[in-house]
C-alpha cells in the first residue's frame, strides 16, 4: 500500500512555507518505519484560498514552498533510502479556468523541477443543479477531454513544459444537499465509469476518487452501506490493466460509450495476452456489442451491471449478471464470477447499463 500524504500549506513562517511540523511528521515516520513508501502533496486547491480561507498565496510563492518541501524530504534520504522513490504531486487547484489555469502558470516555473505530476480537481455536477439525465449526458463526458487538454496546453504554451497528470481529486457531485440520491445509486456509475475510461485514454495516470465514507458522493455511506459505485471501482481495479488499447467506436447518437485496456493479470486470474473491453450502453434499447472480428469468435466473459432492485436507475443496490452484490460478511467481498459467452454468440448488453466483458483467449500481442 502506499500513502499519499498532504502536508499543511498554511503553516507560514514570514511569506514562505514553514515546514517544522512536516520535518516533525517525516522524522516520526522514518523512526516507526512508516516511511518507506510515502508520497507528498502541499496544500489543496490553492487557487481558492481568498475564498475558502481568506489568505492569498502567489502561485510562483507557492511554486518556491514546493522547492522547501523537496528539500526537507531529499535531506533525509540518507536516514531513509526509500525516500528517494518518494513522489511529490501538486499544486491541486480546482477545475480548469481562467483563475486556476493562471495561477498554474504562476506555480509551475518554480515547481517544474519539483513536482512528479501535476494535479487539478474535477467534478461534473453540482447537487444544487443535477438532473437524473445528466448522469447519462455524453456532452458532459467529454468535459473531461477539455479539461486535461487545456491544463496540458496551458503549461506548453506558456513555458515548453510537458508534466504527466493526476486527478488529485475527483467524483460525480460536488456540493449542496438536493440529489445526493442521485449520486450514490446506479445511476451515477456512468459518469463513473465512463470517467475511468477517459481519463486513461487521455493518457491520465491516477485517478483519485473523492471520497470512501460518507459525503455526497461517497462509496460507503454514513451507515457503511456500500453504494453501486463501490461494486464499480472494485471490478474496474480488478478487470482492468494499466495499458490502453485503441477502441474503434460506431456512433449511435454517442449513447454507446466503450474502451480497451489489458486485463489486470496480477488481481484477477486471467492470463497475460487477456483483453477488457468495459463501456456503457446509454440507449434505451438492448445494445449487439460488436468487438474485432477475431475476438468475436473467441469465449467472452461478460461482468455486467444493472440496476439491484425495482429502484431502477436510482437504487441503492447492483447487480453482477443479474445477482445482487452483498459483503459475505464485515470482512470478506462475495465471489464475482463472469457469465461466459460461446465463441461467435452475440454480446447483448441491456438498455441503459454498464460494465465490462472479458477476452481471456486474446492472446494480444500488446498486452503479453
Amino acid at each position: 500500500m502506499h500513502l499519499l500524504f498532504d502536508f499543511n500549506l498554511l503553516l507560514r513562517n514570514g511569506i514562505n512555507w514553514s515546514p517544522d511540523n512536516a520535518e516533525e511528521i517525516l522524522d516520526y515516520a522514518i523512526h516507526k518505519g512508516y516511511a518507506q513508501n510515502m508520497h507528498f502533496e502541499l496544500g489543496n486547491e490553492p487557487n481558492q484560498f481568498p475564498e475558502s480561507v481568506h489568505r492569498s498565496l502567489s502561485g510562483s510563492q507557492i511554486g518556491r514552498d514546493f522547492q522547501i518541501l523537496q528539500k526537507i524530504i531529499r535531506d533525509r534520504i540518507p536516514k531513509c533510502p526509500h525516500l528517494k522513490e518518494a513522489f511529490i504531486v501538486g499544486p491541486d487547484i480546482t477545475r480548469p479556468n481562467k483563475n486556476s489555469l493562471n495561477f498554474l502558470n504562476d506555480y509551475i516555473k518554480p515547481a517544474a523541477g519539483v513536482i512528479d505530476y501535476l494535479t487539478f480537481h474535477t467534478y461534473y455536477l453540482n447537487l444544487e443543479t443535477a438532473k437524473p439525465e445528466d448522469f447519462t449526458n455524453y456532452k458532459l463526458m467529454d468535459t473531461l477531454a477539455q479539461q486535461v487538454d487545456e491544463v496540458r496546453s496551458s503549461i506548453y504554451t506558456a513555458h515548453k513544459i510537458r508534466k504527466d497528470i493526476w486527478l488529485g481529486e475527483s467524483g460525480t457531485c460536488l456540493g449542496g444537499t438536493k440529489g445526493v440520491e442521485f449520486c450514490q445509486c446506479y445511476l451515477a456509475g456512468f459518469l463513473w465509469l465512463d470517467k475511468l475510461g477517459l481519463a486513461a485514454s487521455m493518457d491520465v495516470k491516477v485517478v483519485i476518487r473523492q471520497v470512501l465514507y460518507d459525503g455526497v458522493d461517497g462509496l460507503l455511506d454514513k451507515h457503511m452501506n456500500i453504494m453501486p459505485d463501490y461494486w464499480l471501482s472494485v471490478l474496474f481495479k480488478k478487470l482492468a490493466g494499466n495499458r490502453v488499447l485503441e477502441v474503434a467506436r460506431a456512433t449511435l447518437q454517442n449513447q454507446v460509450r466503450f474502451y480497451a485496456h489489458c486485463t489486470n493479470t496480477k488481481l484477477s486470474t486471467y492470463p497475460s495476452g487477456t483483453v477488457t473491453y468495459f463501456g456503457l450502453n446509454m440507449l434505451t434499447s438492448e445494445v449487439n456489442l460488436t468487438l474485432t472480428e477475431e475476438h468475436m469468435t473467441l469465449t467472452k466473459h461478460l461482468y455486467w451491471l444493472t440496476p439491484g432492485d425495482d429502484q431502477g436507475l436510482i437504487s441503492k443496490h447492483i447487480a453482477l449478471n443479474n445477482h445482487v452484490l452483498k459483503m459475505v460478511n464485515s470482512t470478506q467481498l462475495p465471489q464475482m464470477p463472469p457469465s461466459v459467452i460461446g465463441a461467435n454468440e452475440a454480446v447483448i448488453l441491456p438498455q441503459m447499463s454498464f460494465g465490462f466483458v472479458v477476452i481471456p483467449d486474446a492472446k494480444a500481442e500488446a498486452c503479453v
